[in-house]
């Protein structure tokens, strides 16, 4: 029997018995192994099946800490918990286009990471919520958010992490267009992801130098810093892990916009093109609303063919999506 399917048993076992029974070490274990599983699983399964089950696990998990537990175990539970949440909230967000929904899930997944006394994970969950207000162009609500996740990490914090937070900083900083100060943020994130000798949270799996690339070309794009664009995205491209195909699209994405700006229609396309392509294996609505964006701006060589195979294929693909899986409700 394999890991993930030894621990559901557990958690069906301690289901049977109800919250009301006594927590113990085994079904923490087995919580947490699922939680670990789904992690994994998010770079390779689409999203709009991986969503279920993460966040009923992640109710699973904010029931079973109903349950009574010596406090250090109810932390471990409440630490899974938090994962699975946040995992949920990200999926919302980022792969599904639904910032309701994974604003309720990270407001959840909040709570469970206080409980757990976690001051990392939930600094990590304070950050994240801030990408919904500067999506959404909220800055002060955004920037707001930047400031409490920092607050609340403090020096729990490793140098990775603190290097992602002042990543998610800087773009928040580009979205309202203070170019300036977010490529003082990503030095100060280089920094801190230079002088790292810390082990990072087994969670944190979503930031290292190359996705640092991806961010520093977005915010010198919005800078006016073209040429370090460019060159910072074509790093990301060359150095993304195999399993990163959602960062790939969101950074060929970027990288046609720069390419764009300098009348290289050819090559933009190209990389839009790219783009699709990972798409058509692997959805990520954040790429599809950056592509969008940038289609609107090829509107003037609209008449060539290569625009009109772009027009075609994301057609296809938001068609597709259309018949698949509904977007998340509301968090309860």
């Amino acid at each position: 029997m394999s890991t993930i399917d030894d621990a559901r048993r557990r958690i069906r076992a301690l289901q049977g018995r109800g919250v009301g029974a006594a927590l113990g070490g085994e079904q923490v274990d087995g919580y947490a192994a699922v939680t670990a599983h789904h992690r994994t699983l998010y770079w390779s399964v689409p999203a709009p099946l991986l969503f279920d089950a993460v966040d009923a696990h992640g109710r699973l998990g904010r029931a079973l800490l109903g349950a009574r537990a010596p406090a250090a175990l109810r932390a471990r539970l409440a630490a899974a918990t938090a994962e699975s949440l946040l995992l949920a909230g990200r999926i919302a967000f980022f792969d599904l286009q639904a910032p309701d929904s994974a604003d309720g899930r990270l407001l959840t997944a909040l709570d469970a990471a206080e409980t757990s006394g976690d001051r990392a994970l939930a600094a990590a969950v304070l950050a994240h919520r801030a990408f919904i207000p500067a999506f959404a162009g909220r800055p002060r609500e955004a920037r707001d958010l930047v400031r409490a996740a920092r607050s609340h990490g403090a020096n729990a914090l490793t140098g990775v992490q603190s290097a992602w937070m002042h990543a998610v900083a800087a773009e928040v900083e580009a979205r309202f267009g203070a170019g300036e100060g977010a490529m003082g943020l990503l030095a100060r994130s280089a920094d801190d992801l230079t002088a790292n000798s810390e082990p990072c949270p087994e969670w944190l799996d979503y930031f290292d130098a190359a996705r640092h690339d991806a961010f520093t070309g977005y915010c010198a794009r919005a800078a006016g810093l073209p040429a370090q664009a460019e060159a910072a995205l074509t790093r990301s491209l060359e150095t993304l892990a195999p399993s990163a195909d959602k960062q790939r699209t969101i950074v060929h994405a970027d990288l046609a916009a720069v390419l764009l700006a300098d009348r290289r229609v050819d090559e933009c396309i190209d990389h839009l093109h790219q783009a699709l392509s990972v798409m058509e294996r692997q959805w990520y609505a954040t790429a599809l609303l950056r592509i969008q964006a940038l289609r609107t701006r090829l509107t003037p060589y609209a008449r060539l063919p290569e625009v009109a195979d772009l027009d075609d294929r994301l057609r296809t693909l938001t068609r597709a999506r259309a018949r698949g899986e509904a977007a998340p409700t509301q968090a309860t």
